[in-house]
């Protein structure tokens, strides 16, 4: 598997150095494959990331009270090499913009994301993906019920480590 990916890794950086010798009507014909390729292996990424979600059985509910550096934390227990080298920056990158929580995260619509300082349109993908795991996306609308519960259970939390530093 590793080997295979190194394969497409190699193909696709030769696709990006061959785009400056192609004309403009191949490079959007590439670009629109490129895009098609994408679109079908998104689903199947996500699928097998919530696979491996689903046996922890964890409601949404609980992920959007969830701190983002506890969510985060989430995806170096799974075995993704890959997304899990990005977790600390962008984790860093989240803090630094204010952002503590899903629910906050969720808020967001994938625009105001790529507006956020340090996050590029790659961390943005990565992060969509994250949320998608769980069943939740950008731009998220939460009733008002619900969002009342998340908040209740993020103030028990804070309160619960607020009392254990006594």
């Amino acid at each position: 598997m590793a080997k295979l990916k190194k394969e497409i890794q190699a193909v696709a950086a030769e696709i990006v150095d061959a785009a400056d010798f192609i004309d403009p009507q191949e490079q959007i014909k590439i670009l629109r494959q490129l895009r098609a390729i994408r679109e079908q292996t998104a689903p199947k990424i996500v699928e097998a990331l919530q696979s491996q979600v689903v046996t922890e059985g964890i409601s949404k509910e609980i992920v959007l009270a969830m701190t983002i550096r506890d969510f985060l934390e989430k995806f170096h227990t799974m075995d993704n090499p890959t997304l899990n080298k990005l977790v600390i920056p962008l984790r860093k990158q989240l803090s630094r913009n204010g952002l503590a929580y899903v629910i906050e995260l969720a808020k967001l619509t994938p625009k105001q994301a790529f507006k956020l300082e340090g996050i590029g349109p790659k961390r943005v993908r990565y992060l969509r993906r994250y949320l998608q795991t769980f069943g939740i996306d950008f731009g998220m609308n939460v009733d008002e019920e619900t969002h009342t519960r998340i908040f209740e259970r993020i103030k028990d939390q804070h309160c619960k480590k607020e009392a254990g530093t006594l």
